[in-house]
C-alpha cells in the first residue's frame, strides 16, 4: 500500500495577542486531500474443513483519492514541557 496527501490549515487566535506560537483559543479552517494505491500479487488458500484444500493465485489493485474539508476549534496549553492541542471539528469527505 502507498499513498500520499497534502493537509493545509489555517489557524485564528482570536483572544491571543501577536506571538510566534501561541497558547490558547483557536478557530481554524482545513483541507485534506490523499491518494492511496493498494496491490497484491499471491494466493489465497480455502481453509474450509467440508471442501478439499483448494489455493487461488489472484492479482488485486485498488486506488482511492479522499477530499475532506472542514471547520476545527481548539484550545492550546502547557503541560510542563509538553504541548497538548485537544481539538472538536466538523467537515465532510468525498
Amino acid at each position: 500500500m502507498t499513498g500520499k496527501g497534502w493537509m493545509p490549515g489555517v489557524r485564528y487566535y482570536p483572544f491571543v495577542k501577536k506571538k510566534t506560537a501561541p497558547l490558547g483559543f483557536s478557530l481554524g479552517l482545513y483541507y485534506r486531500r490523499m491518494n492511496f494505491e493498494e496491490s497484491y500479487t499471491g494466493e489465497i488458500r480455502s481453509n474450509n474443513p467440508f471442501t478439499p484444500p483448494n489455493t487461488q493465485t489472484v492479482n488485486i489493485n485498488s486506488k482511492a483519492k479522499s477530499s475532506n474539508y472542514g471547520f476545527t476549534m481548539a484550545y492550546k496549553f502547557n503541560a510542563g514541557p509538553v504541548i497538548i492541542e485537544p481539538l472538536v471539528g466538523f467537515g465532510s469527505i468525498n
